[in-house]
């Protein structure tokens, strides 16, 4: 269902720091109301560009970070804590 966004309510969002495909995202895929999609802070983003370099030279791949920090680990430990090893299985 496309929903009608007026340009008074693009302006207010964006008066708020809430971009016009964020408003759009918010009410046209998430089905926010858009009292709620208009007022709502965008959440800031976090550079994880740092600590993707020390994870690269602990050989750590960038997937494997996120995943990790998604997951509630600090930083720090997921860009130094060394991958498992997995085991190799040899024959019968």
């Amino acid at each position: 269902m496309h929903v009608y966004i007026t340009p008074e309510e693009y302006e207010a969002a964006a008066a708020r720091g809430i971009s016009k495909k964020t408003l759009e995202l918010r009410v046209r895929t998430y089905g926010w109301p858009k009292e709620r999609a208009i007022t709502e802070p965008v959440q800031p983003r976090t550079d994880w560009s740092e600590w993707y370099a020390v994870a690269e030279v602990n050989g750590i791949s960038p997937l494997t970070f996120r995943t990790r920090v998604y997951r509630g680990w600090p930083p720090e430990r997921a860009a130094t804590a060394h991958p498992r090893q997995r085991s190799v299985k040899h024959g019968p």
